[in-house]
């Protein structure tokens, strides 16, 4: 008897179930809170700051940017934060406030660091073109997913393939128009060997010494020089609001270069936030330099690569106003 009116209070649950689950409440997306201070842009010169509360704001969890290890080294361990209030807390802002601004470079110039700089420097998050590897949907990401076309971050990398005509940047068969570029430059000869390296072992590894030989690195080098050029004599020519970087220059002097990127992005300054996030500049993005005791790049190799530094400096004195640096065979000077 005991046994039947278990039986019978069982089913009567389950068909309970049955019945009441469809009628629960569901949330497609997850909400995440806003701080108290919001950023609003009025126009595409203007970012003013708003103490209004703005509650909610939703993000969907389908697009990936470019990242690699969570973010909580990003400060040093022994370091002191308690009388600056160290916080690197990073934001979305709403959607289509933001101009669309492209982080333009060449694989291996630099991008993922640069990235990482504007966001601690201005609690802004920034996205990517790409669908890259190693990137997470909660906020101890290194980087956050977003829409490339959503004008919500700060900037948004690119490595050139996306852009048209007319402004037309087309990522992820979606098509919008961009409102502005910062090109990062680095000397041709450490970027090609960077994006080889992370070809070979990962963003931050170094490849084998005999990964140099053989026809594949031959190709490789000179193929990518030539790339190198074209994304400096591409349509990113037409747009006015531009800036260059050199990477050099960001190495040696980050405070400096930064606080350039940020004016042109008219974002105002925190100096809190400067002084945390010089302490450790690098993140987790400083590849380990290995010495193979040997130059990889042969006499026609650089013969290649110092072709496209030449019609470079040509574009960038002409078109753009700046002058490269000397990066001809530079590598063979740091062997």
């Amino acid at each position: 008897m005991k046994s039947q009116i278990r039986q019978t209070g069982w089913f009567l649950c389950f068909v309970g179930m049955v019945f009441l689950i469809p009628y629960l409440p569901y949330k497609k997306h997850i909400s995440i809170p806003l701080e108290h201070r919001n950023f609003q842009v009025d126009s595409f010169n203007h970012l003013q700051t708003n103490s209004r509360e703005t509650g909610y704001f939703t993000t969907q969890a389908n697009e990936d940017v470019d990242g690699d290890d969570d973010d909580d080294d990003d400060v040093d361990d022994n370091y002191d934060n308690s009388d600056d209030n160290c916080v690197l807390d990073r934001r979305f802002m709403p959607k289509g406030s933001m101009p669309l601004i492209l982080l333009l470079s060449f694989p291996g110039s630099g991008n993922t660091w640069v990235r990482y700089l504007l966001e601690r420097s201005s609690g802004i998050y920034t996205g990517s073109a790409y669908r890259d590897v190693g990137t997470g949907n909660d906020e101890h990401s290194t980087f956050r997913e977003s829409r490339p076309c959503s004008k919500s971050t700060l900037v948004v990398k690119t490595h050139g393939w996306e852009l048209y005509d007319g402004n037309i940047f087309k990522p992820r068969k979606k098509l919008c128009k961009y409102d502005g570029v910062i090109i990062l430059v680095r000397n041709p000869y450490f970027a090609i060997l960077a994006e080889f390296n992370r070809q070979k072992s990962n963003k931050t590894g170094t490849a084998p010494a005999s990964a140099f030989g053989g026809e594949m690195w031959y190709n490789f080098a000179k193929t990518r020089a030539v790339r190198w050029a074209n994304i400096f004599n591409g349509t990113v020519k037409e747009n006015k609001n531009r800036m260059i970087i050199f990477y050099e220059q960001l190495v040696t002097d980050t405070d400096y270069q930064l606080r350039r990127m940020l004016d042109f992005l008219h974002i105002p300054q925190n100096e809190t936030r400067m002084k945390c996030l010089l302490h450790n500049s690098s993140g987790h993005f400083k590849r380990k330099h290995k010495d193979f005791g040997f130059n990889p790049f042969t006499t026609e190799i650089n013969r290649t690569i110092d072709d496209s530094i030449r019609k470079v400096r040509n574009i960038l004195k002409t078109v753009y106003g700046n002058n490269l640096p000397q990066y001809e065979s530079e590598y063979e000077d740091k062997v």
